[in-house]
């Protein structure tokens, strides 16, 4: 059986889900979103694989990848919702 766990840190949503094949490692899948609720609403995503079974260390290296990202240059991608006549712009 997995375990996700769920966090938020500096806007940024986090999901640590442990992978139990193997050696347990945890996968962290880093994600924000961009104008949400809105035609232009974008969204940025990052998976990364560890190699600990332990939730503490796949938090700092979460929290790591985040604090060295370059915030004003993310790779945003779009959600594809411009035509959506059911939201504002």
């Amino acid at each position: 059986m997995s375990k996700i766990k769920k966090e938020k840190y500096k806007g940024f949503d986090i999901e640590y889900f442990i992978v139990p094949k193997g050696f347990n490692q945890y996968s962290i899948t880093i994600s924000k979103l961009k104008n949400k609720g809105t035609k232009r609403e974008e969204y940025y995503m990052e998976k990364i694989e560890t190699y600990t079974s332990e939730l503490k260390e796949a938090r700092k290296e979460a929290r790591k990848f985040i604090d060295n990202l370059d915030i004003k240059n993310l790779n945003w991608s779009s959600q594809g919702l411009s035509e959506a006549t059911y939201l504002p712009d």
